[in-house]
């Protein structure tokens, strides 16, 4: 073969050669920043779980600067710049990620579900409702965008509008939102009744009761809407369902069924049906009103007894401060003056205390709420059951 025919064979060998040899090198750079940025990238995620939110961000905005087109650093910038509660910069970061024309659609579904979250902790729920009120109408709408739908018509009391929302989270995704779905027909239902619309109101309690038959409100409201009608005994009837649906219910239900009680034989019917309450329910409440009224009925004696011995078995220094009341009365003034600061004490240590615990994120309360003001979830607001009694 002759050195020019060798030439024109060799020269295409050395173009690939030199082309695999570029190729290698541009592979092996890529894989060394790759390398790089995944170690930044967990190092910063070290960070926040140690809750070193300052080292995080300024790590995260060293890699942004080296690196701006890279989109998960971009997106954990964002999170931090909302969680220090700088919204205005973790908006601008978002919405510069939106208007980038090489972004895959995932990726885009991402950054304008962190958008919209910026403007709800901005406090912007229009501009949140229409960004995601976009997301649900496209051919795969994200069931990120209605669960925060769902948030906002709920912060909004659009419960009409969140049983829309609920119900499609329910059937195309298999969220398990039937008691919140109760909960709402019961909100319309509630402002039924005070708008004097009493058939709307028995219509939407229908409504919760076949989202949730485990639904006690459903009974509370019914039982309230009978005894405002003047039908006592229907309410009773209620109000003693709603206790067996819910034990948890008692303290609101106790006083209300006490007030639907009439006749010459209110007391045993009283403490009748407080007996089945206090079978129910773990707490001391229902069990010292019952104690209130034997003590009406059949002395103080009585009640005193009945009181030691739930004391034996169940100690509450609510009961205690019952049994020194009740002693105070018949005690002799040598000792009236020690019961009375032991009385002070146990006082001193029930003031003020809260009845009332959500089960979620701890708020505590001393009235009931059917929804938390802190994590807004429903019916998780119990009664505190410790020493102290609830």
């Amino acid at each position: 073969m002759s050195e020019l025919g060798l030439f024109w064979l060799l020269l295409p060998m050395a173009a690939l050669s030199g082309w695999l040899a570029r190729d290698r090198l541009i592979r092996n750079r890529h894989r060394n920043v790759t390398n790089q940025l995944t170690g930044a990238y967990f190092r910063g995620l070290n960070y926040l779980l140690n809750e070193e939110q300052d080292k995080a961000l300024e790590l995260f905005l060293k890699i942004a600067d080296d690196n701006g087109e890279t989109i998960e650093v971009q997106m954990a910038l964002g999170n931090l710049f909302r969680r220090r509660g700088e919204v205005d910069r973790a908006i601008r970061i978002h919405q510069n990620l939106i208007s980038r024309s090489h972004l895959h659609e995932s990726q885009r579904i991402d950054a304008l579900l962190e958008l919209g979250e910026d403007y709800m902790s901005a406090g912007l729920l229009d501009r949140a409702e229409y960004l995601y009120g976009e997301l649900i109408e496209g051919e795969s709408p994200a069931p990120a965008a209605l669960r925060q739908l769902l948030i906002i018509y709920q912060q909004e009391q659009d419960w009409h509008r969140s049983i829309a929302v609920a119900e499609r989270l329910k059937h195309s995704f298999g969220d398990d939102l039937d008691a919140e779905i109760a909960q709402f027909h019961c909100e319309i239902a509630a402002q039924a009744w005070r708008g004097a619309k009493p058939e709307l109101a028995e219509t939407e309690l229908a409504h919760a009761m076949a989202a949730d038959p485990g639904c006690a409100r459903v009974h509370m409201l019914r039982g309230e809407m009978c005894r405002a009608s003047g039908d006592k005994s229907g309410a009773l009837a209620f109000f003693a369902r709603a206790v067996e649906v819910d034990p948890d219910t008692a303290l609101m239900a106790v006083p209300r069924a006490l007030d639907c009680i009439e006749g010459r034989d209110r007391l045993a019917k009283a403490i009748d049906f407080l007996s089945d309450v206090v079978n129910q329910y773990v707490g001391v409440g229902p069990f010292l009103k019952r104690a209130e009224l034997v003590c009406e009925r059949d002395g103080r004696v009585a009640a005193i007894a009945e009181i030691t011995e739930r004391l034996r078995t169940k100690p509450s220094l609510r009961g205690l401060d019952r049994l020194i009341s009740l002693m105070l009365e018949q005690s002799d003034p040598g000792s009236r003056g020690n019961m009375a600061v032991f009385q002070q004490i146990t006082r001193k240590i029930l003031d003020g205390r809260p009845i009332y615990r959500c089960g979620h994120c701890g708020f505590s309360s001393q009235a009931h709420q059917w929804q938390c003001p802190s994590c807004k979830r429903w019916n998780t607001i119990k009664p505190i059951f410790d020493i102290t009694g609830e």
